[in-house]
């Protein structure tokens, strides 16, 4: 199942901290520097993720850890 099409028209203040974050990681994550590729994103209901031209994503245990503070549960593996 495809998911639904998303587009930010701003960033806000804690999608800039998100965006920080996985620039230092790198890698694949390197696709964020392009602002347009991060602004559009999908969500995937199904599965309960956010994602990136179905090739990136982020779980919502990450999310919500992110945003929250809160550590990840055991079962995710870092």
């Amino acid at each position: 199942m495809k998911g639904l099409p998303r587009e930010m028209p701003v960033l806000p203040a804690q999608w800039n901290l998100f965006l920080s974050l996985y620039l230092k990681m790198g890698g694949v994550f390197e696709r964020f520097k392009n602002i347009e590729f991060f602004k559009k994103f999908t969500i995937n209901e199904e599965l309960g993720i956010i994602t990136w031209q179905d090739e990136l994503d982020v779980s919502p245990e990450t999310l919500y850890s992110e945003a929250t503070g809160a550590p990840l549960p055991s079962w995710v593996e870092h």
